[in-house]
This record gives C-alpha cells, structure tokens and sequence, in this order.
C-alpha cells in the first residue's frame, strides 16, 4: 500500500482507518479481500459508517482514487466484487460493464423457460391453440378463462402475446 495515496473525499480519516481494518490489504498487484460484512444475494462487500452503507469496492475506489461520476459503475479487473483493490477498480458505463461482463464469460442469465416448459404453466400447447381459436370467434375472455381454469389476465397475456408467444 506504500505507493497508493488516500484521497479524503467524502470520508474522514476515522472512517478510513475503519474501512482498512476491513481490508486485508496485500502487495498492490494483488486481490484484497474483503473481511467485513457482506451482501448474501450479490457477494459484494458492504460497509456502513456515518451515513448510509455503501458497497465496499465503490468507497476503496473513492478512497484511493477519486469520486465516481455520476452515473457509473465501478468495473473489477479482477471480477470479484468481494475484492477491493483500488487498482482493480475502474469507472464505466453500466453498458460498458455489461460488455466486458459479456466478453469475460460472466453473464450467467438464469434459464428461460417457455410454454408447458415453464414450471407455472397451467396450460398446455394444446390448450392455447384452441384459445386463440377461441379469442378468434370473439368469445370473451372471461368465458374462456373459465373453460381453462385460469385467469382472464392468462388469457388476455396470450391474446397480447406476452405469453405463449412462441405459437403463432
């Protein structure tokens, strides 16, 4: 940490000597770990202290770096959001994230199920074919929903296309 330089941004040294108990801070080159508390649902570092609690990777950049423009992401070098090191740490759009994202093989989107793969599908391909017969003599969709023991907003999301959008 000898060459890296604290800017006191918005933070005060108390804060600072706060956040580093936090961090254990190696050569420069390499990750540095976060040892406090942390978000479950993103495995991102968290850190609150005098204010509302902040993601400990974005006050490291702030810390060491400078303040984030307004409407940036902080991007990791390192791709672990649970690693702080300022070094690591660069600004970008979140379309810029999202692309290096992409190129470094880390956008894992949950799998996407359609029609009776859908674990909630009460219908089958069968059963939507004749509801779009159906919607096509102008029975109501009421009538149908109750035909098919669903709701008319089922049928009304199959009529718009919102569902079942993979049968013409």
């Amino acid at each position: 940490m000898s060459n890296l330089r604290v800017c006191f941004h918005s933070y005060s040294e108390r804060f600072v000597k706060r956040f580093l108990s936090k961090v254990d801070v190696r050569d420069e080159n390499e990750c540095w770990p976060w040892l406090g508390a942390v978000s479950k649902k993103l495995n991102r570092g968290l850190i609150k202290f005098e204010g509302p609690t902040e993601y400990a990777y974005r006050v490291s950049y702030k810390i060491f770096k400078e303040k984030i423009p307004k409407g940036f992401d902080i991007c990791h070098s390192c791709d672990n959001g649970i690693y702080c090191n300022p070094k690591h740490l660069w600004p970008g759009t979140r379309k810029q994230n999202m692309e290096d994202c992409i190129k470094k093989g880390r956008n894992s989107l949950p799998p996407r199920f359609e029609g009776e793969q859908h674990p909630q599908a009460k219908l089958t391909e069968e059963d939507v074919l004749e509801i779009k017969i159906l919607l096509k003599q102008n029975r109501t969709q009421k009538i149908i929903a109750l035909q098919f023991n669903v709701t008319p907003t089922s049928i009304s999301y199959i009529k718009r296309g919102k569902t079942w959008r993979h049968l013409l």
